[in-house]
């Protein structure tokens, strides 16, 4: 699950009032300007079933552990691929959360939509159970409009199946019906009457990738001429005169390492690719060997280790110490940022 968060304004400064503290709502008027928290510093928990009625708190490794006060969680495939994503509304400097869901499988999707007779949508109250092959148990939701605080869930249900699966509903005042056999992925609709499963198209559409921490410029903006550090640590200037591909990447990180070699070979045709290390200076020369075995030893350039915030400087548009990597910025022709992408493979 990757988080994108909606809105990231600046932080006041210890006891200052926001500048915009007049429209916002009253609740936040009471609030510590120092960022405390209303429920005593309790961040954000995220915990995945396990099996046999175990959950695991898996907050910190899916970087979900927001501290921002949660009050509302709502619960809906956002994005059509099959999986439920979160879209959580904080109390904290009313900032909300998007947080797209990436751990689920979408061939074992099965997503089901029901209508009552008559017309009658969303029957409320309504359990389907689907039955899997041989052996599996079987799986049961009901359909509920109003169940987290503050906040309504979708009128879809969501399961995960393997192959086939036999469905079943008990509607609203006990009548049970049958719709025979699907097979995952689908996206169906059962009409109270009708015994058949009617096969919906997928939805199409997907969330955008998080922008990346530490990212201080929008697509489109034009990066400045780059001053960077060779291995011997002298400056150098890094012109932006054609299109370029901004390789950020650490000896430190397994899967930038791993990749390493794909990641800074250019095809004809294909904009040229300037690996940039992140390394301090004590693991600068095992960067310079990873380059050496990936052909690309005279291609060792090296963010620089404090860059300031002076106009021009490598500062003025990435935040080190938050980029993750490997992290890749496109550039267009004059250091126009066209676009950003995990290098991730």
């Amino acid at each position: 699950m990757l988080a994108s968060e909606v809105h990231e304004g600046v932080e006041p400064g210890e006891g200052e009032a926001s500048p915009e503290a007049a429209t916002l709502h009253p609740w936040v008027l009471h609030m510590d300007r120092r960022g405390r928290s209303f429920n005593g510093r309790q961040r954000n928990r995220t915990f995945m079933g396990v099996g046999k009625g175990r959950f695991e708190d898996l907050s910190l490794l899916l970087g979900a552990d927001s501290s921002l006060d949660g009050r509302a969680a709502v619960v809906a495939d956002l994005d059509g691929d099959g999986d439920e994503d979160l879209f959580i509304h904080n109390l904290q400097r009313e900032r909300h959360q998007l947080w797209r869901n990436d751990l689920g499988d979408p061939e074992r999707a099965l997503v089901i939509e029901l209508q009552g007779a008559g017309g009658l949508r969303d029957p409320v109250g309504a359990v389907v159970t689907v039955a899997a092959a041989e052996g599996a148990e079987a799986q049961a939701q009901a359909l509920q409009r109003g169940a987290g605080f503050l906040t309504s869930q979708g009128p879809r249900l969501h399961f995960g199946i393997s192959g086939e699966a036999t469905l079943r509903v008990r509607w609203p005042g006990g009548e049970e019906e049958t719709f025979g056999a699907v097979t995952a992925p689908a996206r169906v609709r059962l009409v109270q009457g009708s015994g058949e499963a009617v096969q919906l198209p997928p939805i199409g559409g997907r969330l955008r990738d998080p922008w990346p921490q530490g990212l201080r410029l929008p697509v489109g903006a034009k990066l400045p001429v780059l001053r960077l550090e060779r291995a011997s640590g002298a400056v150098e200037e890094l012109r932006l005169d054609e299109p370029v591909v901004l390789h950020f990447w650490s000896s430190a990180c397994a899967a930038c390492v791993s990749g390493l070699a794909a990641a800074v070979r250019s095809e004809p045709g294909e904009p040229r690719v300037v690996p940039i290390c992140v390394d301090p200076g004590a693991r600068r020369a095992q960067a310079v060997r990873l380059l050496a075995l990936a052909g690309a030893e005279d291609s060792a350039w090296f963010a620089p280790l404090d860059p300031s915030l002076t106009e021009g400087s490598l500062g003025e548009v990435l935040d080190l110490t938050r980029l993750p990597v490997p992290t890749e910025l496109v550039l267009g022709p004059g250091g126009e940022l066209v676009e950003v992408r995990s290098a991730l493979k």
